[in-house]
């Protein structure tokens, strides 16, 4: 069985920049195969030049043909020179080949005032003026950078470090293959390009038509009907909404059949709304290159594969919704395959459809979702034992730079061997799959700084949210004292290589924290936090933070509050409770995660939500007192039963109802339960 190799659910993106990278080295070869040629004068410039009179400086002029490189060109410029004649000669000064080496900008062709632009071939130029540099300073820093020999240790450290893996799923494609699109010409150019190919080929066509047979391939026509398709790599679904139900294309096709293996849906924008496409699922939206790629690869989507399993989920601490009230929606609203769906109390993740990743899981507040690929135990551990391991080996200042399997490597591939010594690059499957409590554990075990590597392969709705957690993660820096620039963000078109070299503020050297690495994302968090904090000079107790954050506080009206406690009986992670015998609703806020289920449940509409961190480890484990009363106790037998606030409001409500018009009727409601029968009967 393969291991399916996950690339082309980035759309064949990576392998768009390598084919652009090799046609720039084409570009330059053949660049330097042609020899300079001679500038002649063009029909229309002979003609316009034989008709038009020298004037008098002009017969004192040198021959077209005696200019050189070295020739004196400011004669041309003189405004008696005619403009025909000046062009022609800086045109012939444009066209050497010494100007344009020493230009490089633009080829100029018939006209120096017109130009065909060069395009990567500069930027090739620049890339191999940096690979010198960065291969003479890589020389340097062997004989200098004593943390190059530290890293080198250290990671041979980490590969002793054991890691539990995960369990994998397995696919299987016996390439029946279907092709989505509107206009015949893609079409045919992808079935003439799949022709030798092993797939069993049929056609969708978007838009009204009879069904048709070319050369043995069924095409079917969706008669504007709207179009569905759900699943993954071998078990694709696709139907159309008809009056008289959803009509299964595949069946249509053959009747034994039930889905499609392969989809390649050719049009612009694609009929698939996930940020990331399913495995199996080719969308080029108009792009030639990512087509050309994807007609490679699809009859290499054949046979038998399997993928790890990115996730673990434990619905006992899931703060999504309970009791029929809405709570927690992160993981849902972050998910780029929409392998995440609402199942009523709970969610349910779809491990063929989840390809990694991981930004769920980092946003999910209690930890409920849980990335497996590795545990964040275990790359914690990694990380500690990276940087133990360093500052043994005598390495100073170290920085973490996290990127990703596939494009993050590509990026850093070439700079590799010149990386200054202190920088210990990690690759994970995906960025988004580490959060707070791994940046911040990073720091409390002796990192100077966190650096997140971002690439083209992230979708924007994942960099959007790790950009919130970055900017969570500084304001809580600048809280404690410390450099917002500790934990940071490259951008894509951010020049790796002054990042890495640029001197910015980093952590001050602090006692390197001895825990051990621990399951609990939240715990993990405030262990780090709890570090930092009595390491820092003058941090402040309490930080406002972003909105949606899941830290703060809940707060209520006091006076309007009746205690009813239904908040505290949907609270999933016992922020709030009830006080037991006494009616009092307690309030730890290191428990809260902002989910909003007690707002939701609130019948008095009382409760509001406040985001904020407490720094202070004291203050976040303190148990706060919202509201509390005396009991209320029944009117005939003394028996509490309720609470004052409670029985105002619903004599309140009630008095003016026609079941409680006769004297003596809203005594009733202050009477515990049994007298109340009593005093009925």
């Amino acid at each position: 069985m393969k291991k399916l190799k996950l690339a082309n659910r980035w759309d064949e993106r990576l392998e768009k920049v390598r084919q652009e990278n090799l046609e720039v080295e084409t570009l330059e070869a053949e660049q330097k195969a042609v020899e300079p040629l001679e500038v002649q004068e063009t029909e229309t410039e002979k003609e316009f030049n034989e008709s038009t009179p020298k004037s008098a400086d002009e017969s004192t002029l040198p021959s077209l043909e005696e200019l050189g490189a070295d020739s004196d060109y400011s004669q041309f410029l003189s405004p008696e020179v005619s403009e025909s004649i000046r062009k022609l000669a800086l045109r012939k000064l444009f066209s050497g080949a010494e100007f344009n080496i020493t230009d490089g900008l633009d080829d100029y062709d018939e006209d120096y005032t017109f130009f065909a632009p060069l395009g990567n071939i500069i930027t090739q130029e620049m890339k191999l003026k940096q690979k010198t540099k960065l291969e003479k300073r890589a020389k340097e820093m062997e004989e200098v950078d004593e943390n190059v020999e530290a890293r080198e240790k250290a990671f041979a450290a980490v590969e002793e470090v054991s890691v539990e893996p995960t369990s994998m799923v397995p696919l299987l494609s016996s390439g029946n293959l279907l092709i989505i699109a509107k206009d015949e010409t893609p079409i045919m150019q992808a079935l003439t390009s799949l022709k030798e190919s092993p797939l069993t080929t049929s056609v969708l066509r978007i838009g009204r038509g009879d069904e048709e047979d070319f050369d043995g391939i069924k095409v079917i026509y969706s008669q504007n009907l709207e179009v569905k398709i759900s699943g993954y790599l071998g078990n694709f679904t696709v139907t159309l909404e008809t009056p008289q139900g959803n009509m299964n294309i595949a069946q249509v096709v053959d009747s034994n059949r039930e889905n499609f293996d392969l989809i390649l849906d050719l049009n612009t924008p694609s009929l698939s709304g996930a940020d990331t496409k399913p495995l199996g699922y080719y969308a080029p939206e108009g792009d030639e290159t990512i087509l050309r790629k994807a007609l490679e690869a699809l009859p290499e989507q054949v046979g038998e594969f399997e993928k790890p399993v990115f996730l673990q989920y434990d619905a006992n601490i899931c703060a999504h919704n309970k009791s029929e009230q809405t709570g927690c929606q992160r993981c849902l609203e972050a998910c780029p395959t929409l392998a995440i769906t609402s199942k009523g109390e709970a969610i349910d993740v779809d491990n063929y459809l989840c390809q990694g990743g991981g930004v769920c899981a980092t946003v999910c507040p209690t930890g409920a979702l849980k990335y497996v690929f590795p545990r964040p135990e275990d790359m914690t551990n990694r990380i500690r034992t990276l940087l133990a391991n360093f500052s043994k080996a005598g390495g100073e200042e170290p920085c973490l730079l996290f990127y990703g399997e596939e494009a993050g490597a590509e990026r850093i591939e070439h700079i590799i061997d010149s990386m200054p010594g202190n920088i210990l690059s990690i690759e994970v499957e995906e960025v988004g799959s580490i959060g707070l409590e791994i940046w911040f554990s990073a720091l409390a075990f002796g990192a100077k700084k966190v650096l997140l590597l971002d690439s083209f392969l992230i979708p924007e709705s994942v960099e959007n949210l790790i950009q919130k957690q970055i900017k969570t993660a500084q304001l809580i820096l600048q809280g404690l004292g410390f450099a917002e620039t500790c934990i940071n963000w490259i951008g894509r078109k951010t020049e790796l290589t002054d990042v890495l070299l640029e001197k910015t503020k980093a952590m001050p050297k602090i006692a390197e924290a001895t825990y051990f690495a621990l399951s609990d994302k939240r715990k993990a968090l405030f262990y780090a936090l709890d570090h930092l904090y009595e390491c820092a000079q003058e941090p402040q107790e309490m930080i406002n933070l972003p909105q949606d954050a899941a830290f703060g506080q809940v707060k209520i009206d006091s006076k309007s509050c009746t205690l009813c406690l239904s908040c505290a009986g949907i609270c999933p992670t016992s922020a709030l409770t009830a006080g037991g015998e006494h009616p009092r609703l307690n309030f730890q806020e290191n428990l809260c995660v902002q989910c909003g289920l007690c707002e939701s449940a609130c019948p008095e509409k009382i409760v509001s939500l406040e985001s904020r961190i407490l720094l202070s480890p004291e203050l976040r484990k303190d148990l706060h007192i919202l509201k509390e009363e005396e009991p209320f106790c029944c009117i005939k037998c003394g028996k509490a039963f309720s609470t004052p606030s409670m029985i105002a409001m619903i004599t309140g409500r009630l008095a003016g109802h026609s079941m409680f018009s006769e004297p003596g009727a809203l005594d009733r409601l202050k009477m515990c339960e049994d007298c109340r029968v009593v005093d009925m009967f």
